[in-house]
């Protein structure tokens, strides 16, 4: 919310927005559209909220890294020897926050395609 706040001065209405379930894009256009024009959630203004928000999501994960749900990391090991399996990460966070956040979960290495999701809003259209 910070870095929403100081790229478009505002946060709209995310704080009351369920974000679940939702893409990135989706998330600021429900909390920013009443507050800021359409075109200013594209352009130089995303790419500027997307570098501060990685910013904070590095100092945040590394104050408090992400939680790994017991044998994910045994199944993505053993997949990780098998050429015939292919791992990815579908997401709705943008490509970088997420792999911010593998990093941070020490998976990094073991992503072999890009995240999957951010870049529409909706899901139903992803690959």
């Amino acid at each position: 919310m910070k870095a929403t706040a100081e790229v478009f001065g505002t946060t709209g209405r995310m704080e009351a927005l369920n974000f679940q379930g939702k893409t990135d894009p989706v998330i600021l256009r429900e909390s920013l559209g009443e507050h800021v024009d359409e075109n200013e959630l594209s352009g130089e203004k995303m790419e500027r909220l997307k570098r501060r928000y990685y910013a904070y999501l590095h100092k945040n994960l590394e104050n408090t890294p992400p939680l790994v749900l017991p044998g994910v990391k045994g199944l993505l090991s053993a997949l990780a020897v098998h050429t015939c399996s292919v791992t990815g990460l579908l997401t709705g966070n943008f490509s970088g926050g997420a792999l911010i956040k593998l990093e941070h979960a020490g998976r990094a290495h073991a992503q072999r395609s890009s995240p999957r999701g951010a870049g529409h809003s909706c899901r139903r259209t992803r690959p």
